[in-house]
């Protein structure tokens, strides 16, 4: 039997909520590696067992993602009336009550799906503002056979990199989704240790981008492959990561354009390295039997021009070779979270990168997109190099986390605060606080009211907080909270939290993790003290 973790369940039940209290259009934001697939499955299972009546539109881009999503259906309830719609699957079953379909198989015609109560979109950064887009026409479709369309997006980077964020109107056009109806953060999945670490080192051989043109936030394709596509940098590169990742049983490298993958691809053969070259236009059997040799370890490497950065699962992983540069925030994202699925024996996921996008985007889980619509030339550098181990490490950061090397600070600069390494923020700085006081508050913001909870510690002239919110069904984080503290039912409205928590005991002690110039609350430990909160 198929068990979700908690964080599932609770995106679950955030988007049910929220189309509950009339958000008609909610977003679930899962790290890569998360198993979107099963909270997809989870919402189809609970809406198509609830109602006969109701009739479910799944739909992605890509065929691996489609069968997937329906093998987790297939084994999350077995029997349940579904169909596949997919050119590429050469399945056209767009009449049953649960329909997994392909974008481009029926975004011309709506109508021949029948009503549609309930639509969920995979790798929702896809929908774009524009009415005119396939996504777009088919939502226009079907809103004409059933106007009140609930809609479920999810995704691992709300956020496009002409538009910004998917929640934020553009240019007169109305948001794609109305807003964020859960997110979980890659730190505390991989803290939790439901993904895999990733670390990062830098490299001797780096790309000059000098002269490289950007149109729409990215590079010029065209320049871009000119400027890296030559035999002797693919040779430095292939040469380096055999030095650095030797020990690596599983590469997957990304190339700039064909060009440059079948290249790097025939200088991995000549180092004696069994793989394959998977591009857009690779047949799709010699893609599964690629992707299934790779699985099973018969390849140690895949090359490949954006065709593994969605709806590829492999987690066996453990280095990534970026020789593609990119100024894309989603494509770095999607490209890391390749690395960071769980696999027997596997300890990290090792990223060597070229290309320079670590320096260029910093930590991959402290982007939000924000300013997602292109990243300027003349932005600082996000990360550095420690000269004596190489490690990556966050710019802000004054000590390295591999080797504790301090980093010289130029006069007339103020210390920087210590934040995250380079790749991701769990390896930022860490601290124990000795726990005096404990009080609690309601705190509202942007319309959505919160628990704030308030730490003063010994040492600290403010309090150390973390927030609790009750817009919709209880967080993951908040029935972690409570139950680390109580036997008592959680409270699942304001009202009775704060009733509840004077009853609460206080930790001795909290250990945080620094996030630029604020401390997030991590863990507590307790000991058997009675003392209670203020």
């Amino acid at each position: 039997m198929t068990t979700l973790r908690p964080y599932q369940s609770d995106a679950v039940n955030a988007l049910m909520a929220g189309w509950h209290s009339g958000t008609a259009s909610g977003l679930v934001v899962l790290p890569t590696g998360t198993g979107k697939s099963l909270v997809q499955a989870e919402l189809i299972r609970r809406l198509g067992t609830a109602s006969d009546a109701v009739r479910i539109l799944a739909v992605s881009h890509v065929q691996e993602l489609i069968a997937q999503n329906a093998a987790a259906l297939s084994r999350l309830w077995p029997g349940a009336p579904m169909g596949i719609c997919s050119a590429g699957l050469k399945q056209r079953e767009g009449d049953a009550r649960i329909v997994f379909g392909s974008i481009a198989s029926i975004f011309r015609d709506p109508a021949a799906l029948g009503p549609r109560h309930i639509v969920l979109i995979d790798e929702a950064h896809l929908v774009s503002h524009d009415a005119e887009t396939m996504y777009g026409r088919l939502l226009s479709g079907l809103r004409q056979l059933v106007p009140h369309l609930s809609i479920g997006g999810l995704t691992a980077t709300p956020y496009r990199l002409t538009t910004g964020r998917l929640t934020e109107a553009y240019e007169g056009a109305p948001a794609v989704f109305e807003r964020v109806v859960y997110e979980a953060r890659l730190s505390d999945m991989i803290e939790a240790g439901w993904l895999s670490p990733l670390t990062s080192k830098a490299t001797v051989t780096r790309f000059d981008l000098n002269g490289v043109k950007t149109r729409a936030g990215e590079y010029v394709a065209g320049e871009l492959s000119a400027r890296v596509n030559n035999d002797a940098l693919n040779e430095q590169i292939i040469g380096q990561t055999l030095a650095m990742a030797s020990d690596r049983k599983s590469w997957l490298v990304f190339a700039v354009g064909h060009d440059h993958a079948r290249a790097l691809g025939s200088v991995l053969s000549d180092f004696g390295i069994p793989n394959a070259v998977i591009l857009g236009d690779t047949h799709s059997e010699a893609r599964t039997r690629a992707i299934g040799a790779f699985r099973a370890g018969r390849l140690r490497a895949l090359v490949s021009v954006g065709v593994l950065t969605t709806g590829f699962d492999a987690p066996n992983v453990d280095c990534i070779l970026m020789a593609r540069p990119t100024k894309s925030p989603g494509l770095y994202v999607q490209m890391l979270g390749r690395g960071m699925r769980l696999a027997e024996g596997k300890r990290n996921c090792i990223v060597l990168d070229f290309a320079g996008n670590v320096k260029r985007l910093g930590p991959v889980d402290e982007i939000d997109g924000g300013d997602a619509r292109g990243i300027s030339e003349k932005l600082e550098a996000k990360a550095r190099e420690c000269p004596v181990c190489a490690t990556l490490v966050s710019a802000k950061r004054s000590k390295c986390p591999d080797c504790g090397h301090v980093f010289s600070i130029p006069r007339g600069l103020a210390k920087p605060e210590l934040s995250q390494a380079a790749v991701v923020s769990s390896e930022a700085e860490h601290c124990w606080f000795d726990v005096e006081r404990v009080t609690y508050a309601r705190h509202e913001k942007d319309g959505r009211q919160s628990l704030r909870v308030m730490y003063e510690v010994e040492g600290h002239q403010w309090p150390i907080s973390e927030f609790h919110g009750f817009s919709g069904s209880p967080s993951w984080a908040w029935r972690r909270f409570w139950e680390k503290r109580s036997t008592e039912p959680l409270p699942d409205n304001m009202s009775d939290a704060l009733a509840m928590v004077v009853s609460l005991p206080i930790p001795c002690r909290i250990w945080c993790r620094r996030d630029g110039k604020f401390w997030n609350v991590r863990k507590a430990q307790f000991d058997n003290r009675s003392k209670r909160a203020a």
